[in-house]
């Protein structure tokens, strides 16, 4: 095993170990200077080859005191050494996620009572196993997290030679981790993807932002921005009434009241129905500040004047869905909160609708944002170029995206939003924010936070005056946190199982199945191809297993290729042995309906098991594909076709819209003969479903 390639190596207390001041990467190309290792706070710096990637920093003031120099020193060793022969040490980006499954076992080792590693025994780390499965953190609760923090208290074991304390022992005698915490083996995508309950109102209310709110946005972002900008002298007190009521005035006659405090005001105020004098100062071009003492007797002096909410120049745009204002009057301190829900909203849609990986997304920059023509030369397709990561140097590869109009908009957005070259950029604020104040690089853990403040802000500030309703936090009974790689496994899920469900439908891509495949999900460098794919056989697989229990359950089919099928199945279910009373190997089971779910394309009205010798569609087209072509599709026909009970309600839809077209009197004569072949076949169908169960469609 790895872990016994130095197996007399113990840690050597004579080695040098890192100063206070020496740098906490080495041998990088970074384009930022990491900290130094005496910091309790690790920024690793900025990768260098034109991405500027940012490496989320590591925090170890939250680390328990007497375990926090070792924690130094795994984590250097990490990043920096290799205790394996011709093994390069990891990434610097990897030492965040080291640390934070490792945060559990210090955790443990403190409520245990342990003061060293040397001094941990295989009990310990039994119970801390234990420990770990009852711990009710959502980083810790599966099986594959649990694996994570269980890999990392083994590298406090294989890094000992790099520590002044460490772990004598070989964890849990060297029994593989994965197997260890349960980790299933086979090939399902485990992070966790998103309910719908929760991402259909989290897209809408993103869409909402990106397609609705920007304008104003924007325009109110503008507004405050140059407002700040303001020369900051100071007026004498007549000078200040002066131009004060003059400004009042004219605002009044304009039909326009001036603006009463924030509730984000920044002095606390029992009573919010008063002049917000600074604002008013500002928006009447005077300095922000007035000489000492006149405050009050400026604010005596407007106090005759009418009030308002808001007080920006912008006026709320309406609502088309509504046609009301989206929200009230806008004061220039929800500008800042509203600019950062902007961009959450518009990284949301760029992580829901691309597939594209964090790094990916991180990593874009201005200009990234192009058209190019379909495959068949009828579409304009929106391309997104950026760099892939996975698996790759520091540096990345070129790759593309083709994705959707509203992604192409929120990039527009966000190139406005940026004061950079990377997209993604940010300014540090909260209401009040300097718009000359410089620009952070994106990371994970600032996107997360920010999309709960989102939803928060969301719920807070807009559901309640809105038909959108507001955005659940919780998921059967639990609260369910997201993540940016949630959103790349989520996508995959519904391009796999639902072509046309939420996300084509939020997004009025009615193609979108089509497009993933012509490269919306990326280039072959980005990987995304495959997940879909590896999705596709997941559903497949499901899907025969429902279509097998319904031929247990003696559920009637219809379709010229029932017979084929329906022997398939009753060889299976003798080969298992499946019947009433008797207990079968799911897995066995599983494998020997494997070869079918490879044929299977589930459709609407019906299922195909396709093989291009036999399919009609094929013919039809005059061509040969390796999927069937479901618009050419004749299901009474086809020796492929396979119209399980399952698809009863679908057929009954389709032969009372027929029947619709029948007795419109507008039809044309062609029409009507069309109409009458496919009642006439739907009836057939609806009649055969229909014979053994004798169940109806109301």
């Amino acid at each position: 095993m790895k872990a016994q390639a130095r197996e007399g190596k113990t840690p050597a207390q004579s080695r040098k170990y890192p100063a206070p001041d020496a740098l906490t990467v080495v041998g990088r190309k970074l384009i930022k200077a990491p900290s130094p290792f005496g910091d309790d706070v690790w920024r690793l710096g900025i990768t260098a080859g034109g991405t500027g990637k940012k490496i989320d920093p590591v925090d170890f003031t939250v680390v328990p005191l007497k375990w926090r120099r070792v924690a130094k020193l795994i984590t250097y060793a990490y990043i920096n050494q290799s205790p394996f022969p011709g093994k390069k040490a990891h990434r610097p980006s990897t030492a965040y996620a080291l640390n934070r499954h490792l945060r559990y076992f210090w955790s443990f080792l403190d409520e245990s009572g342990v003061d060293r590693l040397a001094a941990v025994t295989q009990k310990n780390l039994d119970s801390f196993f234990l420990w770990l499965q009852n711990h009710p953190s959502s980083y810790s609760d599966s099986p594959v997290q649990q694996a994570n923090s269980l890999r990392a208290v083994k590298a406090l074991y294989e890094y000992r030679e790099f520590l002044e304390d460490a772990i004598g022992f070989e964890p849990w005698h060297g029994k593989p981790i994965a197997r260890l915490a349960g980790v299933s083996s086979n090939n399902e995508n485990k992070t966790p993807r998103i309910p719908e309950t929760i991402s259909e109102p989290l897209l809408a209310w993103a869409m909402f932002y990106v397609e609705t709110a920007s304008v104003d946005i924007l325009a109110c972002k503008t507004e405050v921005e140059s407002l700040r900008r303001q020369h900051t002298g100071v007026f004498s007190f007549k000078e200040d009434r002066i131009g004060l009521l003059k400004w009042a005035s004219r605002r009044i006659n304009m039909g326009r009241g001036l603006p009463k405090l924030s509730k984000f005001t920044l002095t606390p105020a029992t009573d919010l129905e008063q002049p917000d004098l600074p604002f008013i100062r500002r928006l009447a071009g005077l300095p922000a500040r007035s000489r000492a003492g006149a405050s009050k007797r400026l604010a005596a002096a407007l106090s005759s004047f009418p009030l308002e909410d808001g007080g920006l120049e912008t006026q709320v745009s309406l609502d088309p869905t509504t046609m009301k204002p989206w929200r009230t009057p806008l004061h220039e301190l929800d500008v800042p909160l509203e600019v950062k829900a902007l961009r959450t909203a518009c990284l949301i849609l760029l992580f829901a609708l691309t597939g594209m990986r964090t790094d990916e997304v991180f990593a874009l920059r201005r200009g990234c944002h192009s058209m190019k023509k379909s495959q068949d030369g009828l579409l304009d397709r929106h391309v997104i170029r950026g760099m892939s990561f996975k698996s790759r140097a520091a540096e990345g590869e070129a790759a593309t995206w083709i994705t959707v109009e509203p992604v192409a908009k929120a990039v527009k957005i966000l190139e406005a939003l940026s004061g950079t070259q990377e997209l993604c950029s940010f300014q540090a604020t909260r209401h009040y924010w300097n718009p000359d104040g410089p620009f952070h690089a994106m990371s994970s853990g600032v996107f997360n936070r920010d999309t709960k403040d989102f939803i928060a802000w969301v719920n807070t500030e807009h559901a309640a005056a809105d038909n959108q309703g507001p955005i659940p936090t919780e998921y059967d009974g639990r609260k369910f946190v997201i993540s940016t790689r949630s959103f790349r496994r989520t996508l995959a899920w519904y391009i796999a199982n639902r072509p046309f469900g939420i996300v084509a439908g939020m997004t009025q891509y009615k193609h979108l199945h089509v497009a993933t495949f012509e490269g919306y999900a990326g280039t072959s460098k980005s990987g995304f191809k495959l997940e879909v794919e590896a999705e596709l056989a997941l559903a497949r697989e499901r899907d025969i297993i429902d279509r097998y229990e319904s031929f247990k359950a003696g559920e009637s089919s219809a379709g010229p290729g029932v017979r084929k099928i329906d022997s398939e199945f009753a060889n299976i279910q003798r080969e298992l042995g499946d019947f009433p009373g008797m207990i079968v190997d799911e897995r066995r089971r599983s494998r020997m309906l494997r070869g079918l779910a490879r044929t299977l394309y589930p459709g609407l009205l019906v299922d195909c098991y396709f093989d291009p010798a036999a399919s009609l569609c094929l013919k039809t087209f005059g061509g040969m594909t390796d999927a069937p072509i479901f618009s050419l599709c004749d299901p009474t026909s086809c020796g492929c076709a396979y119209i399980s009970n399952s698809k009863l309600p679908a057929w009954v839809e389709r032969q009372s819209r027929l029947e619709a077209i029948l007795a419109d009197p507008l039809a044309t004569s062609n029409q009507l003969t069309q109409t009458r072949v496919l009642t006439e076949q739907s009836t057939r169908v609806v009649v055969r479903l229909r014979s053994t169960n004798g169940k109806d469609i109301a």
